[in-house]
């Protein structure tokens, strides 16, 4: 059980109004980015494999190079304008690819626009929305804030590919840009009337981008606690995170199971990494993040093991259940460790070099644990994955100013 450090649920600890709205209109546009991403996946894989990977590749790169830019303009400018002048830009983009596509169709090229567009975007976007918890919630409800988030994402998660379909049957890609325009201009809204951030986030002194991308690396470097968070961020991005979208698939191939048995176990991870988060929600964290950040990861790390370990359908539920658990316990405590580790003037940049220790290693590690299940077989991969995950966990544990990290 979670503990409850809450002293009787004080009022510190509760998120505030404008958080809630601001997550209201966040969960409208992330339902609409994964409809439009699904679709975009859907409509290339109609043009083959390699037009498939292309596409997804344009999404990834340019979010990929420009992502430690998007936190420099962020913390200079302000985590709410980036995302006011994002959301603006995404609205008039998708009504104008909207009528293209309506008009003329859909070819390969005008797929990749879009996803390159939306990769650009999401760079500077991304790091500035990272941050808005912070700004919007008092110091000691960050992390409830947190989970409050990861519950809204492993619901859009489930909700999102299946809506993007739906719009696809009904009226084609120009029916899901003409949705996902509709969550940027709610999203607008929100932003420009409901949410306000501290004035000083607003209004700093003019400083160089580079070099402000220089003091956000820099300050990473040296504090030894963000550097250690980083590197176990890394680690767990590069072990856990193929594992459902990637490995679970290719297993299932293997085994011979049925589609349904294989979104039963994906679907069992996302259950069970949910229920971590709603228990945050009721019970608070655990005192000790990094400490139970570094256990979630050996978990999740034993539960990929078993589940490339025992050729059973059971058992792989079972292994899954245990992986939820575990990536839920990891995120549930990194999140606002890292958050509550950084200083205000600094929180987008970091937030954008995490996202980059995520999808770096994980950009290698997809096609590296890929080409291993071709040469060695999934359940070999699979064992590799928990195995180093496991290490990663292990690393944690042993990392004295991690471990022993405490939140006040």
């Amino acid at each position: 059980m979670l503990i409850d450090t809450s002293n009787g649920r004080s009022e510190s600890k509760k998120v505030t109004t404008r958080y809630l709205l601001w997550l209201g209109g966040l969960s409208g546009s992330l339902a609409g980015d994964a409809a439009m991403l699904f679709a975009l996946g859907w409509v290339a894989a109609g043009f083959g494999g390699r037009a498939a990977g292309l596409v997804l590749t344009a999404v990834v790169l340019p979010r990929v190079i420009l992502l430690l830019l998007g936190g420099a303009v962020s913390d200079r400018y302000g985590a709410r304008k980036v995302m006011v002048r994002c959301d603006a830009l995404m609205l008039v983009f998708t009504l104008a690819a909207a009528a293209l596509v309506a008009g003329w169709g859909a070819p390969s090229w005008s797929l990749v626009s879009i996803a390159v567009f939306f990769g650009v975007v999401n760079a500077f976007y991304s790091p500035a929305s990272g941050s808005m918890p912070r700004l919007l919630v008092p110091e000691p409800a960050v992390p409830r804030a947190l989970s409050m988030r990861q519950t809204i994402s492993n619901l859009v998660g489930f909700v999102g590919p299946p809506l993007g379909g739906v719009l696809l049957a009904l009226g084609g890609l120009a029916a899901v840009l003409l949705f996902n325009s509709l969550t940027f201009f709610l999203m607008l809204l929100v932003l420009l009337w409901a949410v306000r951030t501290p004035v000083h986030t607003e209004e700093r002194e003019p400083v160089r981008l580079l070099a402000s991308l220089r003091d956000g690396l820099a300050l990473a470097r040296a504090d030894g606690m963000l550097l250690s968070s980083l590197v176990i961020v890394s680690g767990a991005a590069a072990f856990l995170l193929p594992v459902m979208p990637l490995l679970v698939p290719l297993l299932a191939h293997s085994h011979d199971w049925s589609s349904t048995n294989t979104g039963a176990v994906i679907g069992v991870f996302g259950a069970f990494n949910s229920v971590v988060a709603v228990m945050v929600l009721i019970r608070d964290t655990f005192r000790k993040p990094g400490l139970a950040a570094a256990v979630g990861v050996a978990v999740a790390g034993l539960g990929v093991v078993l589940l490339g370990s025992i050729d059973s359908f059971a058992a792989s539920l079972i292994g899954s259940s245990i992986v939820g658990l575990g990536t839920g316990l990891f995120a549930t405590h990194i999140g606002p460790l890292i958050l509550r580790s950084t200083p205000k003037e600094y929180l987008a940049r970091i937030q954008s070099l995490n996202l980059l220790v995520q999808s770096l290693p994980l950009f290698v590690a997809n096609n590296v644990f890929g080409a291993a299940s071709d040469w060695m077989g999934p359940s070999f991969a699979m064992v590799v994955c928990g195995f180093l995950s496991v290490l990663v966990g292990t690393y944690g544990l042993m990392n004295r100013p991690f471990r022993r990290a405490v939140f006040s």
